[in-house]
């Protein structure tokens, strides 16, 4: 095994040996190239996120006699209304070294650290630590490229993925380039990089999700089944959740995004969900109670994909949301079936796991 060779780099600084990286591809100074985030799928539930690691002229060293490789960690720091969270793995094996210039794709899995539910936005930062290989030399290496994906859905399993990533079932989250190195990853610190790579992303935003929402087939409203009881549909009885997928609602924290609808809220009569500008109706008689309630929000007009479901309405008599993709207008507390009337058109964010 060849010694790694120093590569020297003028007129560039990193403090601390951490990139201060913008959103869009600003050159970074010198050889370190520029890197970029990319606005996440909104609303998207995410089980761990994909990393495409790419190698220069120097390799990240594999194991010699009794040492390990030198291994490359990711921390992944996930914030939301439940709390902050850092998962961390190592993306490569203990006896898996990385020759120059060659692509690695490697998995890290939220689900695994029981990071769950999580969506794009939650992403807040990442951070690649390098320890090195001691056992007859220093050892440095570059990277020449990196990308983060997260997956367009969480029903893909996980690990989502072996060998190379699917990136048709991806969604490219972070990028960064630059040759002969994007970072130099060295013991030391100074102008030619250090032993950590950070990034924080600049459209993070602590949405707090709430799995468990279902549908009924009966209403076709939407109601929360995480509870005790299935509450009252208006059909009579409890709502029926049959042939559901499970949905989700989301809770941004100013400034919202763009195309969502606040105030909307959860009846702890009925479970069912309206809209609270009002008190609509509810199928246990006179208005919805919304006690208790976190103030959720609805996508609306936004771009379907396989994370999101079109064809959802507000009924005028009852202000509920109902599913009216189907050829019933389901059953409305207020009489009859739902009135669409003036709604506009939402989408919900799903899942097809528990």
């Amino acid at each position: 095994m060849a010694l790694s060779r120093r590569h020297l780099l003028k007129g560039a600084a990193v403090a601390g040996g951490t990139l201060a990286l913008a959103r869009t591809g600003t050159a970074l100074g010198g050889d370190f190239g520029s890197a970029s985030w990319q606005t996440a799928m909104r609303g998207v539930p995410v089980n761990g996120l994909a990393f495409r690691l790419g190698t220069g002229g120097d390799d990240l060293r594999g194991p010699e006699g009794l040492e390990p490789a030198s291994a490359i960690t990711a921390s992944v720091v996930i914030s939301s209304f439940a709390g902050r969270t850092t998962i961390t793995g190592q993306l490569n094996g203990g006896d898996e070294g990385w020759a120059p210039w060659t692509v690695h794709d490697k998995w890290l899995s939220f689900a695994r650290a029981g990071a769950k539910p999580v969506l794009a936005e939650n992403v807040q930062s990442v951070h690649l630590h390098w320890t090195p290989n001691h056992v007859w030399s220093p050892d440095n290496w570059d990277m020449a490229d990196i990308s983060i994906f997260h997956p367009r859905g969480d029903d893909v399993g996980d690990p989502a993925f072996t060998g190379t990533i699917p990136v048709s079932r991806f969604a490219l989250m972070f990028s960064g380039s630059g040759r002969p190195w994007h970072h130099r990853f060295k013991e030391n610190i100074d102008s030619e990089g250090g032993p950590d790579y950070s990034t924080t992303n600049p459209g993070w935003n602590p949405v707090g999700p709430q799995r468990n929402w279902r549908w009924c087939n009966r209403c076709q409203g939407l109601f929360f089944g995480g509870n005790n009881t299935t509450g009252a549909c208006p059909a009579g009885g409890g709502h029926n959740s049959g042939g559901s997928a499970n949905y989700f609602m989301t809770n941004y924290v100013e400034p919202r995004p763009i195309n969502v609808q606040s105030n909307w809220r959860w009846c702890n009569r009925c479970q069912g969900l309206f809209f609270g500008g009002w008190a609509g109706r509810c199928p246990l008689g006179g208005g919805h109670n919304w006690a208790g309630s976190s103030d959720y929000t609805v996508f609306v007009n936004d771009g379907v994909n396989v994370s999101k479901q079109a064809g959802w309405r507000s009924c005028s008599k009852c202000g509920g949301l109902y599913f009216a993709g189907n050829p019933t207008a389901g059953v409305c507390p207020a009489g009859g079936g739902h009135d669409p009337g003036a709604s506009w058109q939402y989408v919900m964010a799903f899942t097809a796991l528990a």
